[in-house]
């Protein structure tokens, strides 16, 4: 028995990332072990689950919640962090990399002055990024579905359900 081919989930050519009013390029097929270590659903720890729950469940009340909890979840976090940016460096291709990566940074004039960078990227739209890459090479769509009927008629469609076939 086959089962069903499954080749075309393949993607050919690099996917494109635009943000910011620059264009960085990601391997459309990067190692399945790439991808998987980005999730890091293997790597969390005995009670770093429990921890970020109590921090989330504790809002804006942050003497709700022990310092050695807090403590625990904001490894986790910075863990979770770290992976996802070395995800981008792995998923993206060289050159792009190395533009992310300075955009990433704080640009400085010769002076050492912080000076604008209209393509610099915040935390929030990197981890937008990775979720979307993500999205991509687990085969989820990107994009929402066609519209379709909704089922309340109105289609000018006559019904054939309980007719006899080929009539």
């Amino acid at each position: 028995m086959q089962i069903e081919d499954f080749s075309s989930l393949k993607p050919v050519g690099d996917i494109e990332v635009p943000l910011n009013g620059a264009i960085y390029y990601a391997d459309p097929n990067p190692p399945s072990d790439v991808v998987l270590t980005a999730t890091g659903a293997t790597t969390l720890h005995d009670g770093d689950v429990e921890a970020i729950g109590q921090v989330m469940a504790a809002g804006d009340d942050e003497n709700a919640v022990p310092p050695a909890v807090m403590g625990i979840a904001i490894k986790a976090g910075q863990a979770a962090t770290l992976r996802s940016l070395q995800f981008l460096q792995d998923v993206l291709r060289p050159e792009s990399a190395a533009r992310w990566a300075a955009n990433m940074k704080v640009q400085r004039n010769e002076a050492g002055e912080v000076v604008d960078n209209p393509q610099a990227i915040t935390l929030a739209q990197c981890m937008a990024v990775v979720r979307a890459l993500l999205a991509v090479y687990s085969g989820r769509p990107t994009v929402p579905p066609s519209p379709s009927a909704n089922g309340h008629g109105g289609t000018g469609e006559t019904s054939t359900a309980g007719l006899p076939l080929g009539g």
